[in-house]
């Protein structure tokens, strides 16, 4: 994965910070639907809005990743911790801690599959990871 440029930095923190917002917003503030249709459109916008918030987040966490060095085995689990974080917001705030847990964790877990694709693409890089950090007594 190349460097963000500046704009696509800040572009992505947007984005985040909207999406963000979003889902809190169908989560919280939405009214309850009255037809089979109102809810299917809901469900739909609410789907679109996580994958956007998902794949800012996964790139946003390559980035990191290629900047920091993770593994490929935290490239899988560190966009699980802001979940964790915003699930403790709701908790704090919300009373609908039960709807968003596994809304939230899992949208950590797909986030954290495709910041591990985009940082390290092929399939064997835990195999290759491994093997560059091993160490050595002597030196070869």
């Amino acid at each position: 994965m190349r460097k963000l440029t500046r704009f696509e930095d800040v572009f992505l923190r947007v984005v985040m910070a909207a999406s963000l917002g979003a889902i809190f917003w169908f989560v919280r503030y939405t009214p309850k639907p009255h037809g089979f249709l109102e809810a299917a459109g809901e469900f739909c916008a609410l789907m679109c809005v996580l994958g956007l918030f998902v794949f800012a987040l996964a790139v946003r966490c390559a980035e990191m990743a290629r900047d920091y060095h993770w593994s490929p085995e935290q490239c899988r689990w560190r966009p699980v911790l802001p979940a964790v974080a915003i699930l403790c917001f709701c908790a704090l705030k919300l009373s609908l801690l039960w709807v968003t847990a596994p809304l939230f964790v899992s949208t950590g877990a797909l986030a954290g599959t495709l910041c591990r694709r985009l940082a390290y693409p092929n399939a064997d890089a835990e195999r290759s990871y491994d093997d560059e950090q091993q160490l050595h007594l002597v030196s070869k």
